[in-house]
């Protein structure tokens, strides 16, 4: 048990740690977004609607929000990290199966988001181009 309640406080603190980079991340990009050309403002706009597509999007938002512990019929509506958190807090009635494959879960979806980032990355260094090049013409 001093082994999983060691893991659960090193998640707990890189989850905090989580969420002070993203909300450091969407200020930048409101503070930079404030800055920005019309044609740019079209650019995030395009972006920002793509990101939001990929469904992603609502594991920043909730990251935000407080914590919620919902019960097992309403996991549904839970996201990836509250179901590790439920799991978590809920780790001296549940398996340490369980726990593992809710985490592989959770890897499994950032992996999906890190690839959604990618993809967002290329379509905006291609819009850029594109409009550099409607631009210069």
């Amino acid at each position: 048990m001093l082994l999983i309640d060691q893991f659960e406080e090193k998640y707990l603190t890189s989850r905090k740690a989580g969420k002070k980079t993203i909300k450091k991340a969407l200020k930048s990009m409101e503070i930079k977004h404030s800055s920005k050309t019309s044609e740019e403002h079209e650019t995030i706009t395009m972006a920002m609607d793509y990101f939001i597509k990929l469904s992603g999007w609502s594991v920043v938002s909730k990251l935000v929000q407080p914590k919620r512990i919902a019960c097992e019929e309403d996991k549904s509506d839970m996201n990836e990290f509250e179901k590790v958190d439920a799991a978590l807090i809920a780790h001296k009635t549940s398996t340490t199966d369980n726990i593992i494959q809710v985490l592989k879960e959770l890897e499994s979806n950032i992996q999906d988001l890190e690839d959604g980032l990618e993809s967002l990355s290329r379509h905006l260094v291609k819009y850029r181009v594109s409009l550099l090049n409607i631009l210069n013409n």
